[in-house]
């Protein structure tokens, strides 16, 4: 694979907004672990690969997730982005922080997401819509 972690994780990023599955899961090693923050931990490819699908079934659509800021080295990169995305008619950005790890062939080994789940719940209850997580 041979990327720098940056580039592995604009594409990472690119790809969560366009729900490709198939493009994620290329990014990530056998064995990898991913935190989605207060939701749950999945290790390895299977596991991870069903969270993002259960992610993508609740039909968040219009997504944007911005980096604001990034710092990175040989083999980890650390964001804070700003997640936005439309959901039952209404439009929600919630802030979030990631650490990534990768192998030396640029593959994803470790994604660690930390995020406010009570922020985000609190604009779709004060929106009218909920979602089970």
């Amino acid at each position: 694979m041979s990327s720098s972690p940056e580039a592995v994780l604009r594409k990472l990023l690119s790809a969560y907004e366009q729900d490709d599955v198939d493009t994620i899961m290329s990014l990530f090693s056998e064995d990898s672990l991913y935190i989605d923050g207060p939701l749950g931990t999945y290790e390895g490819k299977d596991a991870i690969k069903s969270a993002f699908e259960r992610q993508f079934a609740y039909g968040l659509t219009n997504k944007s997730l911005v980096v604001t800021n990034l710092l990175a080295s040989d083999r980890t990169v650390m964001i804070e982005r700003a997640d936005s995305f439309d959901l039952g008619g209404h439009r929600f950005t919630t802030e979030s922080m990631a650490v990534l790890e990768f192998e030396a062939d640029g593959r994803i080994i470790r994604w660690r997401d930390y995020f406010d789940l009570k922020t985000a719940r609190d604009q779709m209850a004060a929106a009218g819509v909920s979602i089970s997580a």
